[in-house]
């Protein structure tokens, strides 16, 4: 095990170690995926274990016995012997501000852990008030090349949503993104953003070292604060800006491609009860009106200009649209989840 100035507990410890991404370990162990860490779990459970036994003296035994795919004594002990160099890692996290959460912290958004299971995100890093994540919000989404109408609209529903207390919940990505975010911001809003790379260095900007010091802004990541841009985190991060939210908007989408087209077919096949809301308007991209033919509620830029408050109008639209979207699913949320799940 290591010393951490993080005060980690003994589970979220063990956890970095067998998860975490932070360093290498001299082999070719790849670290535990969410799936196998349930796995994982599981098994401890069902064989009267926890998961500090993997710890323990005499541990050799229990590591010994466990047996799943690629999870194997020689992976597990290479992982475990990780201790030094994750010290190391975290030290550098907790200078930059940087914290971590496992999905054994009780400080752990419980609605990633209801809604994903085992694919939730097994750690999380992140700067500014982790207790804003179990807060929900409306998670906002859209190209990054959006037309004017469309940074028009993104402005005035982040603005409305400032003014009726809702986060905002966004991946921090140029165009809509961005547009959301900062317009949350700017109306003394509250803000999350659900990162794909680079966490470290969006910590220690100025504007988000303002928006923490008036508890206005987390910044969250399930990668390595340190990663690069890669598409595949870019596009797996989708999930965790629904799964975290109450509702959903989305302003702009290409048809059958792009992340905002995956994440939204996605949510509106996941029955989480994550209410899809899609911009409509006379000139609106291919992408939105299928994805309103799929089942997402449409919300025009006249709607949000003539309401007094922004929740209202979504609760209400909301409850319009149940009778629809309970004809469109007729497979039921255990059918869809493991669609999401997959």
């Amino acid at each position: 095990m290591f010393n951490n100035d993080q005060h980690l507990s003994i589970e979220t410890s063990i956890t970095l170690l067998l998860c975490s991404n932070l360093v290498g370990n001299g082999t070719d162990a790849k670290p535990l995926g969410p799936s196998e860490f349930g796995w994982l779990l599981q098994y401890l459970k069902e064989s009267g274990h926890v998961l500090s036994d993997l710890v323990a003296d005499g541990n050799e035994e229990l590591i010994n016995k466990l047996q799943h795919r690629n999870i194997d004594p020689t992976r597990l002990g290479a992982l475990l012997d990780r201790g030094a160099s994750i010290a190391v890692a975290l030290e550098n996290l907790t200078n930059s501000g940087i914290w971590v959460l496992s999905r054994l912290d009780g400080t752990y958004p419980s609605r990633l852990n209801e809604r994903l299971g085992n694919t939730a995100p097994t750690l999380l890093y992140g700067v500014g008030d982790k207790e804003m994540l179990s807060s929900g919000g409306l998670t906002i989404v859209g190209s990054r090349d959006v037309d004017e109408a469309g940074v028009e609209f993104t402005r005035l529903a982040a603005s409305l949503c400032a003014g009726d207390d809702i986060t905002v919940i966004s991946g921090g990505a140029r165009g809509v993104d961005q547009v959301s975010m900062q317009s949350a911001s700017a109306d003394g809003g509250k803000v999350i953003g659900v990162l794909a790379s680079n966490l470290a260095g969006a910590a220690v900007k100025r504007e988000t070292r303002v928006g923490i010091t008036e508890s206005r802004l987390c910044l969250v990541s399930p990668w390595n604060p340190n990663a690069g841009f890669n598409i595949g985190n870019a596009m797996g991060r989708n999930k965790h800006m629904y799964a975290l939210g109450d509702w959903a908007l989305v302003v702009s989408s290409d048809l059958n491609k792009g992340g905002t087209w995956s994440g939204a077919t996605e949510c509106l096949r996941s029955g989480f009860g994550v209410p899809v809301f899609v911009r409509i308007d006379d000139d609106i991209p291919a992408g939105n009106r299928e994805l309103i033919a799929k089942g997402g509620i449409p919300v025009g830029i006249d709607e949000l200009k003539s309401t007094s408050s922004l929740r209202e109008l979504i609760d209400d639209k909301s409850r319009e649209s149940e009778p629809q979207k309970s004809e469109v699913k007729p497979g039921g949320k255990d059918e869809q989840m493991k669609m999401f799940n997959s």
